[in-house]
């Protein structure tokens, strides 16, 4: 297919139904996770064990594979009923990125729900965690209790106190969207598991208003037509004149995959160094949409910085690789049932069109001399918090050294007894960290394994040599430390990650060189206390345990530090804070020449 095709667009969904649209809106205040106390385990004991069913129970009130009675939205209807308030609640997932497969009611109050796996999938590969589906005719201020079965994957961030995304039709027309809600919420391993161990995830809601239509989801949802129907409203907007909007290919079901080149004018008679932002590669990892939403926000606006940015950079963007199992409501695959976050080693046009043609994309301008300096493949986690990142640490002497040079008597990079690579990849990570308190530096890793030889950031390092390859996790919770700690995620917290990747970027190749000077004395320092560990033959060759190590050391020194009296810290030398934000926001445009000579000489 080729790279450049028709603006036509194909409807979104398969189902046949309207996507639905939700508001946008924020909580005043950060919603907290769920204490001890409203994490229950006792209701996993009770549903390992034998259960009382009502008289008739349980009966299957719900199978997405059926056709429901439009009159009572009970399965097995023959539709000539006049029931116009249904005995049971009324599932539907039959819509864009839904999914749910059935429904059993087991009482009055209490329902199993069971999710439908990805289809197409290798023998043994069962993947399913993402759920996203409506509920209706539910009495008010009644306690329902929903069981839903079918995870295939641990996530203790449950354990830990996330909680359910709820929105609420009804609210919605006063102005609420999306709220974290559900009582009792319980993950557990599903005692019904024989040859695949199944998880079960199990909540209590009390509906308000018995007229409501209620969706359930774990993480904000931003679905296919979501994406179609903000870049119409670019085009429609002055934003459109920095971004070129193309088809990188279409699917197997016929949707775009969009490419979007944001720069200054003309993009065609530009020479610039690139970089390359993809996203939402599974499914079910609906921040990394937002998080590419807050990039192409702040890139797209009329501030310094982001003039600066696009007068020096090509910003090449594939805000969703996976359109197609996006729409079909996938956890992890394609429609062919592959995870295409394993396929950048060898893809085919055939198997999976969207990743054959962004690594042909990249290789072509890399072969046409443009210098690739940044790559990010944004992903949510379901097991972590916090935001972090994947890099790859390569061998030494294999790529060339950071020309940064570490001031205040520090000793050079080198001295250090490390690979270059080690400084190189772990920079842009600390000037993540500076710009926002929701990432995690102590989370990063640095190590590629073998496992992950087929990802996005392991193929462009590897194959292109391009050392700033990365994968960028989000929590699907929210952070574990800082000022928001213990509380969710919302969607501007994503939107603001995004700003803070850009920002970042700035600070990189910034002709104020504060902020990556004050990232390499912290980088020497972490250095130093590695070089401690092989003077003392305590470090071994593997990545990982040197790390745990080296975060062990870090604990002690803490621990070290808050038993000091404070009379005792008068004698210590103050820590040197780190330095303030040295972006122009209302800097003049002017300063955008001397970044441009600048950048110049750095891309030389």
């Amino acid at each position: 297919l080729p790279r450049r095709a028709s603006m036509q667009e194909v409807p979104a969904g398969g189902s046949g139904a309207d996507p639905p649209v939700h508001i946008e809106t924020f909580p005043v205040f950060p919603e907290p996770v769920a204490s001890a106390a409203q994490a229950n385990p006792c209701v996993a004991a009770a549903l390992a064990g034998a259960r009382a069913h009502d008289p008739g129970m349980p009966r299957i009130v719900y199978d997405a594979r059926a056709v429901a009675c439009p009159c009572c939205g009970t399965v097995g209807c023959d539709g000539q009923g006049t029931v116009s308030t249904p005995s049971h609640l009324v599932f539907d997932s039959r819509f864009e990125s839904g999914n749910l497969a059935t429904v059993y009611q087991i009482s009055a109050t209490e329902y199993d729900l069971t999710l439908r796996a990805d289809a197409n999938t290798a023998p043994g590969k069962v993947y399913a965690w993402w759920f996203y589906f409506r509920v209706r005719a539910a009495s008010a201020c009644v306690r329902y209790r929903f069981n839903v079965n079918g995870f295939t994957k641990q996530c203790p961030l449950y354990g830990a106190g996330m909680r359910i995304l709820v929105y609420s039709t009804a609210d919605a027309q006063m102005g609420v969207g999306w709220v974290r809600g559900g009582e009792n919420i319980v993950y557990f391993p599903s005692p019904i598991s024989k040859d695949f161990q199944y998880y079960t995830l199990t909540f209590d809601f009390t509906f308000s208003n018995p007229r409501d239509t209620v969706y359930f989801a774990p993480c904000y949802p931003y679905k296919y037509a979501d994406l179609q129907r903000y870049l119409r409203e670019i085009d429609t907007s002055a934003r459109s004149k920095y971004l070129y909007r193309e088809l990188l290919c279409t699917t197997d079901a016929g949707r775009r995959c969009d490419l979007l080149t944001i720069t200054s004018l003309p993009p065609s008679r530009m020479r610039k160094c690139l970089v390359v932002l993809t996203a939402r590669v599974h499914p079910s990892e609906c921040g990394s949409s937002w998080i590419i939403k807050g990039v192409m926000d702040f890139l797209l606006n009329g501030s310094v910085m982001s003039h600066m940015l696009r007068d020096n950079f090509i910003f090449k963007i594939v805000p969703m690789i996976n359109p197609d199992g996006v729409a079909e409501g996938n956890s992890r695959c394609s429609s062919q049932g592959l995870d295409l976050n394993r396929s950048w080693e060898t893809p085919t046009p055939e198997t999976c069109p969207t990743v054959f043609y962004a690594k042909k994309l990249m290789t072509e301008l890399v072969n046409e001399g443009n210098p690739l300096v940044l790559y990010v493949d944004i992903h949510g986690h379901m097991r972590k918090r916090n935001v972090f990142l994947y890099g790859c640490e390569p061998a030494a002497g294999q790529l060339p050294q950071l020309q940064v040079t570490a001031c205040d008597g520090a000793a050079a990079p080198a001295q250090a007894g490390l690979a270059p690579g080690w400084w190189c990849s772990r920079v842009f990570a600390k000037l993540l960290s500076f710009n926002t308190q929701s990432f995690s530096y102590d989370s990063c890793t640095w190590v590629v394994g073998r496992k992950k030889e087929g990802t996005a950031r392991v193929a462009v390092w590897h194959e292109l040599g391009v050392q700033n390859s990365f994968t960028l996790e989000s929590s699907f919770c929210g952070p574990a430390s800082g000022p928001q700690a213990n509380t969710h995620f919302d969607v501007r917290s994503y939107r603001d990650i995004g700003v803070a990747l850009c920002k970042s970027l700035y600070d990189y190749v910034s002709p104020d060189q504060t902020r990556v000077t004050y990232a390499l004395q912290e980088l020497l320092a972490e250095a130093s206390l590695l070089t401690e560990l092989n003077a003392l033959g305590q470090q071994d060759d593997s990545g990982d345990a040197r790390s745990n190590k080296l975060k062990k050391k870090k604990k002690k020194k803490k621990k070290k530090k808050t038993s000091r009296k404070a009379d005792s810290k008068q004698h210590t030398p103050a820590k040197k804070p780190r330095p303030s934000s040295p972006h122009p926001e209302d800097a003049s445009p002017a300063g955008a020449h001397a970044f441009s000579n600048v950048f110049q000489t750095w891309k030389e």
